[in-house]
């Protein structure tokens, strides 16, 4: 019957811990912050940004034993918290999957805080037990409670959007090869009999895209058996020579210039090097030069590479139309349509950035209207740890 007795507290106890939780409350934010500094996400974080909802939680802990009942069953008060806490706990959860935390490191980090207190209340004050201590348990695991949640269904939508966003690059790339090979198909049916060297050149074409068709859908796959598992997927780059690629795929795109009367020129140097994943790499070249061949008639696209110290500067250069100057801020932002283009999907300029900076590069574009565009961008010659640059 004592030990009943001393669970419950007197109203003198709840205010002691609750104005000695607010006294501390600096304190208890300092200690806090030393020790989820030490979580790798925080490491590089500024104070306001570790703070985040958390004073705000301290805030709650303080009144929700200042308003406790002081025989109050459990069954009274235990979703109390929950609605108290949830606006700054959701935003908590948010913000933390942002930051680039792990659901483990939101816990931790909550959990540090529970201990945190518990060792400034044994210091100072009455000991944190019973119903003053249910009460703060119950206001914390509310609070990870709906962070968790809150991150997840971040987590969520991230993956659903990153899938979403990987479906239109994926027919969007798949629109190059497949034009190819029904342009081979129809050379073929015109020259079998006439011309069978040219029927056999188109042939060859055919089986070089649908190889690349191949690689590509390989390609998704993988993509998609990372995003279930949440896990970005990883350029598999190795030391390239650059000639023969960007050949193959100048190769591939001639007969499409043909329509436009535009020729092809691989100014490539037969010594360029990069490291880089020939996939990706071979993506960025499709785009750019059919993006070229989108804007130039009875001109010319031009390739040529700059060696330098550590990267190979790339240029893709046409005598086309241009583009406008209000356009060119934009110009690889994700959907960023040409309204003068029809069946534009405004993807190609942007796979092209975000291939180029996965592989630690720099994309540039000059333009003058009447005159044509460049596109310059940069790949590395020698091994990078792209993931750790990302």
């Amino acid at each position: 019957m004592a030990d009943s007795q001393s669970q419950k507290p007197t109203i003198d106890t709840r205010e002691t811990l609750a104005a000695l939780i607010n006294d501390k409350k600096i304190e208890i934010m300092d200690i806090w912050r030393l020790k989820v500094r030490q979580i790798d996400s925080a490491k590089e974080m500024t104070d306001p940004v570790i703070n985040d909802e958390i004073p705000k939680l301290l805030d709650e802990v303080v009144i929700e034993l200042q308003t406790m009942e002081n025989h109050a069953p459990k069954s009274q008060s235990a979703g109390k918290e929950l609605q108290n806490l949830r606006p700054q706990a959701v935003n908590h959860g948010e913000e933390r999957f942002k930051a680039g935390f792990s659901v483990t490191e939101v816990v931790r980090e909550y959990s540090l805080l529970r201990e945190i207190i518990g060792d400034v209340v044994e210091k100072g004050g009455p000991p944190l037990s019973g119903s003053c201590g249910r009460t703060v348990h119950r206001a914390i695991n509310s609070a990870i409670s709906i962070a968790v949640q809150s991150y997840t269904l971040e987590k969520a939508k991230e993956l659903r959007k990153r899938r979403e966003e990987n479906i239109s690059f994926i027919i969007h790339d798949l629109k190059t090869p497949l034009s190819a090979i029904n342009l081979a198909a129809g050379v073929i049916e015109d020259t079998i009999v006439s011309d069978p060297a040219a029927a056999a050149e188109m042939l060859q074409l055919i089986i070089r895209n649908a190889s690349r068709m191949d690689a590509m859908l390989q390609k998704i796959i993988e993509a998609e058996k990372a995003l279930q598992s949440g896990i970005e997927t990883k350029l598999a780059a190795r030391e390239l020579d650059l000639w023969p690629l960007v050949e193959s795929v100048v190769e591939g795109m001639r007969s499409l210039a043909m329509d436009s009367n535009t020729e092809i020129v691989d100014l490539i140097s037969h010594t360029a090097t990069v490291f880089a994943d020939a996939p990706s790499l071979t993506t960025i070249f499709q785009n750019l030069i059919s993006n070229g061949l989108k804007y130039t008639s009875n001109g010319k696209i031009i390739l040529s590479s700059k060696h330098h110290h550590d990267y190979t500067e790339c240029t893709v250069k046409d005598t086309g139309d241009g583009i406008p100057a209000a356009r060119l801020a934009t110009l690889f932002t994700d959907r960023e349509i040409d309204p003068n283009k029809k069946g534009s999907s405004g993807l190609g300029l942007s796979i092209v950035k975000k291939a180029v900076e996965a592989h630690g590069g720099k994309l540039k574009v000059e333009s003058t209207l009447g005159e044509g565009t460049t596109f310059r961008f940069t790949l590395p010659r020698m091994q990078r740890n792209f993931e750790a640059e990302r």
